[in-house]
């Protein structure tokens, strides 16, 4: 426990045990309007310099993040760290959700062929509305923990969040383990945690070894005529030498 206190601390306040395996990416937002939504905000150059990746759908651009990556040698957990608000996604879209996922790989499909190049495989979250699938929260607005298989995908419906509200603020961290273990915690924007949970799911489905990770939303073209943001500060992609585990979780440090 004080090894992993000592080297969660070492690696928010300096990155020094992280490097050079950390992509600190800023600020930046989904922003929808005139029917189709937007990357905004972020760097490009930064964005180009770390192999990252727009990909866009029926509903303009709905997916970053870094589509192929191993896991480094010597590190077994990734993180993601970000603060979170909805200006309007929520109320305009109830139905849609936004996935995010760690330790994995993922692409598009191409329209232009008839195959189903798609493919998205990891361990994260969503946070939206998933009360229609199997095992999803029974409300919308939340978040709970996912994983994404080369055949389907699973919810873990003893890990939905509170229900978040429009227009607040949130802190969140993700994780995943080589483990298996998957986790978030979500904290105020006062930093005061609001809940956090850690979930071991050991399927073959989603190896071990990737290190690609995505930000995304779906279903979230339902209404075309409505414009919002998601907005997402101070996003930085991290990883741990040591195992993902409740303990490595509580030490995560909230986002100044």
């Amino acid at each position: 426990m004080i090894r992993t206190a000592l080297v969660v601390m070492a690696c928010l306040l300096t990155l020094s045990a992280c490097q050079p395996h950390t992509d600190t990416l800023g600020n930046f937002s989904f922003h929808k309007q005139a029917g189709q939504s937007r990357l905004q905000g972020l760097n490009v150059h930064n964005r180009h310099h770390a192999g990252l990746t727009a990909a866009s759908g029926n509903a303009g651009t709905d997916a970053f993040g870094l589509q192929e990556a191993n896991r480094p040698p010597g590190m077994q957990t990734q993180v993601m760290q970000f603060r979170f608000r909805s200006r309007g996604f929520f109320d305009s879209e109830p139905a849609a959700h936004i996935h995010i996922g760690l330790a994995g790989t993922w692409h598009k499909d191409d329209p232009k062929t008839p195959e189903n190049e798609g493919l998205l495989v990891g361990r994260g979250i969503i946070i939206g509305n998933v009360s229609q699938a199997p095992a999803g929260c029974s409300t919308a607005r939340v978040i709970e923990i996912e994983s994404y298989y080369r055949r389907g995908n699973r919810l873990f419906d003893a890990s939905c969040s509170p229900p978040l509200e429009e227009n607040a603020w949130y802190q969140i961290a993700v994780l995943a383990g080589s483990n298996g273990a998957v986790g978030y915690q979500l904290r105020d924007a006062q930093g005061r945690i609001l809940t956090q949970f850690l979930q071991s799911d050991s399927d073959e489905q989603s190896p071990d070894d990737h290190g690609g990770w995505w930000i995304g939303h779906v279903f979230s073209n339902q209404h075309p005529q409505t414009n919002w943001s998601l907005d997402f500060h101070g996003l930085r992609v991290y990883w741990l030498p040591d195992p993902a585990s409740k303990e490595l979780l509580q030490g995560l440090n909230p986002q100044e």
